[in-house]
């Protein structure tokens, strides 16, 4: 997992968004701390140890066949985590420590490093807290990439009735907060739904180092989970939230009969289900999401 010497550092794929952030990290490395030195370093993500393995929440076993992430950024903050959740800004003005301004399409039932599609950059600084931006560009535009694909199996303990399921995890319309105080129409815009916020860390960074994610899909099944209640892989809800447009013949779910709606809005049967796995992966915090430095 040694740094390829051939490996070029490319650009961000995030385009005018994180070439703003990236501006914003140049000029923190010049802000006259003991972190003045730019430094490079690998990148990698890795599911845990275990994670094809069944576990048992609430009153299923399940056993994960398939489950990907898409990893647009990382971005390791100076200051802990504090009111980055709160407000209308998605780019808050903080220091960073550290970044990895490019994607990875990540197998998270492995344990095997899969590595950033570009070199991390940072300071000699200690990071206090994180985000994994969850995007496949810029993050205040609409795009249909899989962010999420999951497929497994869901055993009921009490009968042994099994659920072949499916889901996939777009972060658009389908994911918008619906609740807004009307004197603050702006207030939850989509570029807060795509931003996973992780507090916790006490990380110095140095170079040549390696950065390590590491995602459990495990921790986004909530022990109330009623697969039971889930519709069929032949509802619209399943691919985009949208009743009114058919199923995508591209999107393979394998052999699930059940999917976990790709969407907070959805009405009849998984109608919770598709907000309460986004809601997981967003919120995870430490029981989902770690990063190590080394």
């Amino acid at each position: 997992m040694g740094r390829s010497s051939t490996k070029p550092l490319k650009p961000s794929p995030l385009r005018a968004i994180l070439s703003l952030l990236g501006l914003a990290f140049l000029l923190a490395s010049c802000n006259g701390t003991t972190g003045d030195a730019l430094i490079t370093f690998t990148a990698y993500a890795r599911g845990p140890a275990g994670a094809s393995q069944p576990f048992t929440v609430g009153a299923y076993s399940i056993a994960l066949t398939k489950a990907q992430m898409r990893i647009g950024a990382v971005y390791v903050d100076q200051s802990p985590l504090g009111n980055q959740a709160e407000g209308p800004v998605c780019i808050v003005p903080d220091v960073f420590a550290a970044q990895v301004p490019g994607p990875i399409e990540v197998d998270l039932l492995s344990d095997q490093a899969q590595e950033f599609s570009v070199y991390g950059q940072g300071t000699l600084d200690k990071g206090l807290s994180w985000q994994m931006w969850l995007t496949d560009g810029d993050i205040n535009e609409v795009n249909h990439a899989h962010m999420v694909d999951l497929q497994g199996v869901a055993t009921r303990t009490a009968d042994g009735k099994t659920f072949p399921f499916a889901a996939i995890v777009t972060i658009n319309d389908n994911r918008l907060v619906t609740t807004v105080d009307p004197a603050s129409p702006g207030a939850n815009p989509i570029c807060k739904q795509r931003i996973v916020l992780i507090g916790g860390l006490d990380t110095a960074f140095f170079d040549g180092g390696q950065l390590t994610v590491t995602v459990d899909p495990r921790a986004w099944f909530p022990l109330d989970y009623d697969f039971a209640n889930l519709p069929s892989v032949q509802s619209a809800t399943c691919v985009n939230g949208d009743t009114d447009v058919p199923i995508d013949p591209a999107v393979d779910f394998g052999d699930a009969t059940v999917c976990i709606p790709d969407t907070n809005l959805a009405s009849g049967a998984g109608a919770s289900q598709g907000a309460e796995l986004f809601a997981a992966i967003l919120g995870g915090g430490s029981a989902a999401y770690s990063l190590a430095f080394k």
